[in-house]
């Protein structure tokens, strides 16, 4: 049994998941007093249901949640099948209930909320940045980036580094692998090192929920950046 919560993992996520898998398994999704359901066999959804709703139908509807928590069980037989779909048909059709979900969320947000959570994070993490900035040898960047990928603040020296290209990818390699991990139910993700031939980068998972994602230039100790990235955010909490 997988559990987990719809922040870390969309619907989509956990549908393509269980396709690859290609095992016989129930999605169980709650939101308050809401639960809907999706039934998997043969790398295929096979039936949905959601409230009064059942079939394709059940399954655009949860395909448009956003909140919520997911319990994967594995079940001995699956119900008869109602939803046909497509491989290629389901993900646009998800993209499509994602951006109707994204553009309303848009609407409603308010500039206060957005400025408020982001007003707050150089003051907490500035002086951790500019700390890495002046004493790791090789710094490049630095960047503080939330769930959704915006970046909170970011320090850059590296006169090469494309700030929004570089965090942006980041970003989506730690999502990724954050997903991974906990769907493999290997744990929690914490730390991730990758190293290629012009740059090195440390990714760290806060207890914030935001990343750290560090860049060093190749010649760098990896090590040695690390272990004074541990030190300065255990120190200044």
């Amino acid at each position: 049994m997988i559990e987990g919560s719809l922040s870390e993992a969309s619907v989509l996520d956990i549908v393509q998941f269980c396709c690859r898998n290609r095992e016989q398994v129930r999605v169980i999704l709650s939101y308050e007093e809401r639960v809907g359901t999706i039934h998997f066999a043969d790398g295929k959804v096979v039936h949905a249901m959601h409230g009064n709703s059942s079939g394709k139908e059940a399954l655009h509807q949860l395909l448009r949640w956003q909140e919520g928590f997911f319990t994967v069980m594995v079940e001995n037989k699956s119900p008869s099948r109602t939803v046909y779909v497509s491989d290629d048909e389901l993900v646009v059709l998800t993209m499509q209930k994602f951006n109707e979900v994204e553009k309303h969320a848009d609407e409603i947000k308010t500039d206060v909320d957005k400025t408020d959570s982001k007003d707050d994070l150089p003051h907490k993490f500035g002086p951790i940045l500019q700390e890495l900035a002046d004493d790791l040898d090789g710094f490049l960047a630095v960047y503080v980036v939330n769930n959704e990928g915006d970046v909170l603040t970011s320090l850059v020296v590296g006169e090469s580094i494309d700030e929004e290209s570089e965090s942006t990818e980041l970003n989506k390699i730690a999502r990724k692998s954050s997903q991974a991990i906990k769907f493999a139910n290997l744990g929690q993700f914490e730390e991730m090192i990758i190293i290629t031939d012009t740059h090195q980068f440390i990714i760290w998972s806060t207890e914030q929920n935001h990343y750290i994602e560090l860049v060093l230039t190749p010649d760098s100790s990896i090590g040695a950046a690390r272990m004074y990235l541990e030190n300065i955010i255990a120190n200044r909490g």
